[in-house]
């Protein structure tokens, strides 16, 4: 049998030399890529199990290149030939940046996610004149509910709270690889692009990106954890920026430096998860350690991506550190357009750090082994300190009242940085404090 690129048009744009499958980070070019049959009665794949339709490598072809499937219906959906999951078109088109974000169970990931791409998808639009765009509104359907949640709920005066992300479930696809049973990350993809009134608004083919972004359970970098069910974090060797979500409550020292300054239940202690302490270093370090076994590098090898620690929950502990601000660190460059005022972000990051080195000192001395650029940012997902529900006993927060801070800031940074002429940054000063 032969295979052929997906294209759909003589128009379309032109297609990668090769791509990596979001899934299972395998390279492949695109005439390699797998089907996906669309007749009903071609149900059950080798590798998905028997409610998948099954994938092939086409013989035939409609004039317009579309693959034929066995059973003679027209196939429009391809799938990466190691893995055999769905790879959304973006991915043939489009160079792809990954992030990952990670961090302790119950650090907020989930809530300050949210948050993210729900600033951002504004702050891009409004302010830089970028588009941030699902690129597959299926793969992104957990996040997109959370953002609902949060920020479009019905019932605005209500409390609301987002699930636990398990090591399992949803977030996850079951595959059949090397004659067992794995668990693969289901990723989070974004476009990337100029939008109008952008001044490379005519470059949009060439400086267009996807992003692929990842969200573990806590559990998955618990030292010891089990793999053998599947690479979770195997994502990380591939990406070029780690954030990893530091949650001050979790910390009984943080606590007791907060005493008498925050009201927050998960400062004095109710709502917190189980009341537990976890080694937050620990984890920051078992995740690099994977990455340098996947890689091949030494134990005590920096790695190449971009560290950011994210302290969550700022709200909770912002009088620790008065004098910074909660406005974004973005600045006019002209009367339509803003740039990112760098030099306040590694200021901010420098107050920071100190702050950690004098209470968690272990946090950052694990953090200056992993990278060479190390960025500390203060985050809140909501704005302010969540609500004990009476009945369900869940911490919650009404929507009407999030109001975040900081949250899309990491995210926009690390974009302009990556990807220069589409986000303007302000001059770096020769003083880079905060970096290390």
């Amino acid at each position: 049998m032969t295979s052929a690129s997906p294209s759909s048009s003589p128009t379309s744009m032109r297609l990668l030399e090769k791509l990596v499958c979001p899934h299972c980070w395998a390279e492949f070019a695109p005439e390699d890529a797998v089907w996906i049959a669309t007749h009903p009665s071609l149900y059950g794949d080798e590798k998905l199990g028997e409610s998948e339709l099954r994938r092939f490598l086409p013989s035939r072809f409609t004039p317009d290149n579309r693959a034929i499937d066995p059973e003679g219906s027209e196939a429009t959906e391809t799938g990466c030939p190691r893995c055999h999951l769905r790879v959304p078109r973006r991915l043939f088109e489009i160079p792809v940046v990954f992030f990952s974000i990670l961090g302790a169970p119950g650090s907020g990931k989930s809530y300050l996610l949210a948050s993210m791409i729900w600033q951002a998808r504004r702050s891009m639009a409004e302010r830089f004149q970028m588009l941030l765009t699902d690129a597959d509104a299926a793969m992104n359907a957990r996040l997109i509910e959370y953002e609902e949640r949060q920020f479009l709920s019905s019932k605005p005066d209500q409390l609301t709270w987002l699930p636990k992300t398990e090591e399992q479930g949803t977030l996850y696809n079951r595959v059949q690889m090397a004659e067992r049973a794995v668990n693969l990350p289901r990723p989070f993809l974004f476009t990337l692009s100029p939008g109008e009134g952008h001044p490379n608004e005519d470059k949009k083919a060439t400086l267009s990106r996807v992003l692929c972004l990842y969200d573990n359970a806590g559990e998955s970098f618990l030292p010891g954890a089990d793999e053998s069910t599947g690479p979770v974090t195997g994502h990380l060797a591939r990406s070029e920026a780690l954030l990893f979500c530091f949650d001050p409550t979790q910390d009984p020292r943080f606590r007791a430096v907060c005493e008498g300054k925050s009201d927050d239940p998960q400062m004095t202690g109710a709502g917190r998860s189980g009341g537990q302490t976890i080694r937050q270093d620990s984890i920051l370090l078992e995740a690099i350690n994977r990455v340098r076994q996947k890689a091949g590098m030494r134990e005590d090898e920096k790695i190449g991506a971009t560290l950011v620690v994210l302290v969550t929950k700022w709200d909770a502990w912002r009088k620790l550190l008065p004098d910074i601000a909660t406005d974004p660190p973005f600045g006019k460059v002209d009367h339509d357009r803003e740039a990112i005022d760098e030099d306040r972000i590694l200021q901010t990051s420098a107050k920071l750090r100190d702050l950690l080195r004098r209470t968690c000192p272990e946090m950052t001395a694990a953090a200056a082994t992993v990278s060479s650029e190390v960025i500390y940012m203060p985050v809140s997902a909501t704005g302010r300190r969540p609500e004990l529900d009476p009945e369900s006993g869940q911490l919650g927060i009404r929507p009407k009242d999030i109001r975040p801070q900081w949250a899309e800031v990491s995210l926009i940074y690390l974009l302009a940085r990556r990807f220069r002429g589409l986000i303007d940054v302000g001059r770096r000063k020769q003083d880079a404090a905060g970096s290390g």
